[in-house]
């Protein structure tokens, strides 16, 4: 049998043509909790090719992309090298830089197990008032990242379900 290499930069490059699902959500919190205006800086844990950051973007000024694949920043940064409201670099999610100015919005779509070790240290690099998205969780760890969000001081704004798929939103009050 032959050996297949996984190509990081090949899957990448494919990310950034991927139907832009990250908008729906969102567009659904902007809906679900009346946001009016655009929040100044937000982060992006697990931005893979930028598509979470871009519609991030959609109601932030400034984002703050990360990923564990230094080939998923390289795309990121070749794709938005023009807008200076971008910055990516490499991290593991719970190893994200204490940033300048505290964030108004984190989203993260990536693994429970990486969502519950991660909130505590996210929840430290929030505003007072910030939301956190949280996305691509299977309904079967629904309770797992309630309780990690729950247990890290946040308020749970909502939960929602598309099929199997789940979004834990809340707030630091």
């Amino acid at each position: 049998m032959d050996k297949i290499t996984f190509d990081e930069k090949r899957i990448a490059e494919g990310y950034v043509n991927r139907p832009w699902l990250h908008k729906k959500v969102i567009e659904r919190f902007v809906s679900d909790c009346e946001v009016t205006s655009n929040f100044r800086n937000g982060l992006d844990v697990g931005c893979g090719a930028g598509l979470s950051t871009k519609a991030l973007h959609l109601i932030c000024d400034r984002v703050t992309g990360t990923d564990i694949s230094e080939q998923m920043i390289q795309v990121c940064k070749e794709e938005y090298k023009d807008n200076k409201a971008y910055t990516f670099y490499r991290a593991k999610a719970e190893k994200t830089k204490e940033p300048a100015e505290k964030y108004d919005i984190v989203t993260a779509n990536i693994l429970a197990d990486v969502l519950v070790p991660l909130t505590p240290v996210i929840v430290a690099q929030m505003k007072k008032g910030a939301y956190y998205i949280t996305s691509g969780i299977l309904d079967v760890k629904e309770d797992v990242v309630v309780q990690a969000v729950k247990d890290a001081g946040l308020t749970l704004v909502e939960v929602t379900h598309q099929g199997e798929w789940v979004s834990v939103t809340a707030r630091k009050d």
